[in-house]
């Protein structure tokens, strides 16, 4: 029997965004600003690891998780702009416009900027 390959290369964000870009031209730019909340995820999980983001958070309660876990400390004036903005848009009924992707866009570089210059930790699981 041959074995699987494991895949352990990183996240291809040129190929995520692309992605984005499509869902962007077919006229689906609600699932488009999805897609970078789930880029975002895969992100934190990459430099966390899997403990950081389980499915069942509420998109609060993965940042206060971000700012209060001692291995993060994230600034809540970076992460919380960001995940208000994605309720308003997915869940508060605000329409997703372009204009709102590329707002959503322009939070996400952000994050991901402040993400990648951080020294690379292990987040533990909070109660």
């Amino acid at each position: 029997m041959a074995k699987k390959k494991i895949e352990t290369s990183s996240l291809d964000l040129n190929e995520r965004m692309r992605r984005v870009k499509i869902l962007q031209q077919t006229n689906r730019t609600k699932e488009a600003i999805a897609y970078i909340f789930l880029t975002f995820t895969d992100v934190l999980k990459e430099k966390y690891g899997p403990k950081v983001w389980k499915p069942s958070l509420t998109m609060q309660e993965l940042a206060i998780r971000l700012v209060k876990a001692r291995q993060v400390r994230m600034d809540p004036e970076k992460i919380y702009p960001f995940i208000s903005h994605l309720e308003r848009v997915l869940y508060g009924g605000e329409p997703a416009t372009d204009a709102k992707l590329e707002e959503t866009k322009q939070h996400f570089q952000n994050l991901y900027n402040i993400l990648k210059s951080a020294e690379k930790v292990t987040v533990t699981e909070q109660s």
